[in-house]
């Protein structure tokens, strides 16, 4: 069932974006967004990212982001993510939008404490902890504000909830649910 709604979703997103396209000239657009990105206010980190519209009308943008996130969990462990992500953002005559953007990709974590590691004659010593790569999926749903429609500003603030899926994790998944929020500022280009 969550495969079908998916699937309807993206099809219904990938429709409306045939169609702007058809009734508007392309309007590539530039974007750079910086974001707070963290499961909770105890595991703070940061995201950046290059937005790339791909197909875009006064309604519908379809851009790529490659995103690259790094946070913290305290006295456990630090990560480097990147992903390449697509996404689809409906965005009102009023500046108000929402959006869904899905991504697969890199994760790096690093223990944050001191590692100890078992020698060959039975001897226990400190090691230097090791980074471990991962894959990782992520999906969010976000909404916010496009300043372009409000008052002419080529800034938009967002607001969205990530689920970050890392594998392999004890040999299966682990799913993470983050809040992301954050100002995108756009480039050469004005309110449409």
């Amino acid at each position: 069932m969550r495969r079908g709604a998916l699937f309807s979703m993206t099809a219904a997103l990938l429709v409306q974006a045939a169609g702007a396209r058809a009734d508007s000239p392309p309007r590539p657009s530039t974007a750079v967004s910086v974001s707070y990105f963290g499961e909770a206010l105890t595991h703070p980190g940061v995201a950046a990212s290059f937005d790339l519209g791909l197909l875009e009308s006064t309604a519908f943008q379809l851009s790529f982001s490659p995103e690259v996130i790094g946070y913290i969990h305290p006295r456990n462990h630090a990560a480097l993510i990147v992903l390449p992500r697509l996404g689809g953002r409906l965005t009102s005559p009023e500046g108000f939008f929402g959006e869904l953007l899905l991504g697969a990709g890199w994760m790096e974590t690093w223990v944050d404490g001191v590692v100890y590691e078992r020698g060959t004659d039975g001897s226990v010593r400190q090691a230097d902890p090791t980074g471990r790569a991962r894959f990782a999926l992520q999906g969010s749903l976000g909404l916010g504000a496009d300043f372009r429609r409000i008052d002419g500003t080529p800034v938009a603030w967002f607001l969205r909830l990530v689920v970050l899926g890392e594998t392999p994790v004890n040999t299966g998944w682990l799913a993470h649910v983050v809040v992301q929020s954050g100002i995108q500022l756009r480039f050469g280009e004005t309110e449409r």
